[in-house]
């Protein structure tokens, strides 16, 4: 087992209650068994950069509304990029993308009403995220909506608590500087990936796409993201190596590294939030 780089001191994790439990390798093999060919395996190293580009777009979008219906004067959450390309198609998307929690009753209970009456009778394609996860046996533990979203489900799978997320945004930022001839491809130049990473190092400036790779290949670990989208809505991510980089990947203090290629499960809601799943308690 790999050493971790320099500890945090940071709150003892949160015990899970009521005989719930968190996933494991057995469920991994439940959804790999049974998801209708809906599974997409993805090469940490294997980038789409059109992808990057739109989901940097919308999740732009979707940060500035977010801000602006929370009723806050100041930003609450950030995007490490603020200005994005044009994005006016992402607005077509946002009432289906924002979390339940931030919109009103009626605005609420119609989002619930449409997701119920779009589920399919054949099989998961078209089912809402909630029912893939409940056919598996799994549901979902939210997430802080604080723009640590991302970090905070790694942090829940790796650590065994939310509260660890700072951790895992060091080490996902690290990672990336670190292989900046890599990572840097998906910027203009040299300056705006510098940007990119200062402002992703922050508290509150959401995740994306490639520090959800970085954190694969900082921690070798494998990523089985289950999203809201109706058709290869389960997607796995596999680090280049089992090993962790011990240089820079962070843990709390007084906490193991996690064991080599641990799979770890989120709950992605396009294009903003992640949660973390687990194992549902028996009936």
């Amino acid at each position: 087992m790999g050493q971790c780089s320099t500890s945090q001191d940071v709150p003892e994790p949160v015990p899970l209650r009521g005989g719930d439990s968190f996933a494991s390798t057995d469920l991994a093999n439940r959804f790999e068994e049974a998801d209708g060919g809906h599974v997409v395996l993805v090469p940490s190293r294997d980038v789409d950069l059109e992808a990057v580009k739109t989901q940097r777009a919308e999740a732009v979008t979707a940060s500035n509304n977010v801000n602006r219906l929370s009723g806050m004067s100041r930003k609450t959450t950030r995007h490490a990029l603020e200005e994005p390309p044009d994005v006016r198609t992402s607005f077509q998307r946002l009432s289906t993308s924002l979390r339940l929690s931030r919109m009103g009753t009626m605005k609420r209970n119609k989002m619930i009403h449409d997701v119920k009456a779009a589920e399919s009778s054949q099989g998961l394609q078209g089912a809402s995220l909630e029912k893939r996860l409940q056919t598996f046996g799994m549901q979902m533990v939210e997430m802080a909506g604080d723009g640590n979203c991302q970090f905070r489900t790694m942090a829940f799978n790796l650590f065994r608590s939310q509260e660890h997320h700072a951790a895992v945004r060091q080490s996902a930022v690290a990672h990336m500087r670190k292989h900046a001839d890599f990572f840097g491809v998906f910027f203009e130049d040299e300056a705006e990936f510098g940007h990119y990473c200062k402002n992703m190092a922050l508290h509150g400036t959401w995740g994306d796409e490639l520090t959800l790779r970085a954190v694969v290949e900082a921690y070798g670990c494998i990523a089985h993201v289950i999203t809201s989208e109706p058709t290869n809505w389960h997607l796995v991510y596999e680090p280049e190596s089992s090993d962790m980089d011990s240089a820079i990947a962070v843990c709390p203090l007084g906490m193991d590294p996690p064991k080599a290629r641990k799979q770890i499960f989120l709950a992605y809601i396009s294009p903003i939030h992640y949660n973390a799943i687990i194992a549902r308690k028996p009936q």
